[in-house]
Parts: structure tokens; sequence; C-alpha cells
């Protein structure tokens, strides 16, 4: 169970970086008359798209797997070359974590990690997060496993594989939530704002702004509309 809900997984990755990478393709294309502030926001959308099959197609289908199986008990056999394999996993997939993490970090070295989460490309959160869970997911079914093995209950198993689904579930919804809103218009952050303003109000003609409103296009691309008095 442990082992099948990894493999969803695997597979739920891999269909959400295809999605992803379409996204970062198509929000390159040039504005046109019909989209004159050009398809930015593309990438969101297919962003959205792809953290709903994670929840969908990776979640859905691990949990319900996992609750199939107590229903009529089995029995499982694991044999060392499945805890080798594990092992490996780990290796891997903590290293793709880290080459995330890498480049989410080269669009704000002095940036902390919680504003960067905030903040960041959410295509690459979107990985990020991803290889966070599959290092989580690695653990979790390399120790249902071990305890199935030594112990020969099959419920061990079967709560690796629900985890892993859980996990997956909490993905899914977080990404959900950060490409919801910047669909709907999320502002640009709250610093930049400051430093948008100290230059209006630093020009000599501007009395002062009146009203200050953004939203964003693209990764670090948005439109700002304000109201100022002039002198």
């Amino acid at each position: 169970g442990a082992l099948f809900s990894e493999s969803i997984h695997s597979l739920a990755d891999i269909s959400n970086q295809v999605l992803l990478m379409v996204g970062i393709k198509r929000s390159t294309k040039k504005a046109t008359d019909e989209f004159a502030y050009g398809y930015g926001r593309e990438r969101f959308f297919w962003a959205l798209i792809s953290a709903c099959c994670i929840f969908f197609l990776g979640a859905g289908v691990t949990i319900s797997h996992g609750v199939q199986m107590i229903f009529p008990y089995q029995v499982v056999r694991i044999s060392p070359i499945i805890l080798t394999k594990r092992i490996i996993s780990f290796v891997v997939e903590y290293f793709t974590f880290w080459l995330a993490y890498r480049e989410l970090k080269k669009s704000d070295r002095e940036a902390g990690l919680a504003e960067l989460l905030k903040n960041g490309d959410p295509s690459t959160i979107a990985v990020l997060y991803e290889d966070a869970i599959a290092v989580l997911g690695v653990l979790v079914a390399f120790s249902s496993l071990m305890l199935t093995k030594l112990t020969g209950e099959i419920y061990w198993d079967v709560l690796g594989s629900i985890t892993i689904g859980v996990l997956l579930a909490v993905m899914a919804l977080l990404l959900i939530d950060k490409n919801r809103g910047y669909l709907i218009g999320k502002a640009m952050p709250a610093d930049m704002v400051e430093q948008a303003k100290e230059i209006l109000n630093a020009d000599p003609t501007i009395e002062k702004v009146i009203d200050f409103k953004s939203m964003t296009l693209d990764v670090n691309k948005y439109r700002i509309k304000c109201e100022v008095e002039f002198n």
C-alpha cells in the first residue's frame, strides 16, 4: 500500500511538473491586441490545474487505496530490496529538494524562507513543496514497511498509505490557495508598494499619493494604478 501510494505520488509529481512547464512556456508569449498585458498569468492557471490533479489523482487515489487494503485483510510480503529502494529514493528526492530550494533562493538571496514561500515564483514553490512532501513520503513509506515487516500487521502499511495521501492533499490545497490569489489579482508585496510610493512622493510635482492599487501580471511583473494630487 505504501509503495503504491509512493508510485502514485511520483506519477502525480511528473504530471504536475509537465503542466507547470506548459504554463511557463505559454506565459512567455508576447502581448497581443486581445491580451494587452501579455500571457504572464497563464503560469498561475496551469499551476492551479496541476494542484487540482494532485488533490484528486494523488491524494484521492492513495487514500482510497489505503482504505481498501483493510477489507479484505491481506498478507504483505516485504523483501529487503524494497527497503533498499526506499533508501535510494530518499537520497534522490532530497537532492531534487535541494535543487528546488537553491532555485527559489536565487530570486532573493536576502529573504528568509517564509518570505520566499509567500512572494516567490509559484511554479518553483510548487516543485519545492512536491520534493519536500516526496522526502517525507519516502520516510513514511520506509517506516510503515519496516513496522509491517517487524510486526506482521498490515495496519502499519495501511496507515503509511493514507498518511502519504493526506500529505499530498495538504500540499495541493496550499498550492490551490496560492494560485487562486494570483488569478483573482493579488497585489504586489507590501515592501514594494512602499518603495513605489516613496518614488512617487519624491517627485516635486506630486503633492501626495491619494490611492494606490496593484495587481500581479507575472512573476516580478505588476500593473499599478494610483491617484495623486499634483502640485
